[in-house]
């Protein structure tokens, strides 16, 4: 019997385990696609005014606008992953 409970708590804790997991990979996930959509912001921004002259403003509009994307796959991301958890 007390073979059997051990067996059970450790198949418990190795599905814990799993589920963070596959929580701590969907949050890199997430954190990456943000980040890498501001990074290009940023250097579409510096290329911008460098060649145009512009500073700061090319870097200013482009790092926003690359942080706004960024949100909008966040957001994309965890509508898609919401809808799949409840079907």
């Amino acid at each position: 019997m007390r073979k059997e409970n051990e067996r059970k708590e450790s198949v418990t804790n190795k599905s814990h385990a799993m589920e963070l997991l596959q929580l701590a990979a969907v949050a890199g996930s997430l954190g990456l696609t943000l980040f890498v959509n501001i990074l290009v912001g940023v250097g579409i921004g510096r290329f911008v005014d460098v060649q145009f002259g512009t500073t700061p403003f090319g870097l200013l509009f482009f790092s926003l606008l690359g942080s706004v994307t960024g949100f909008w796959a966040l957001y994309k991301k965890v509508a898609k992953s919401d809808k799949q958890s409840k079907e």
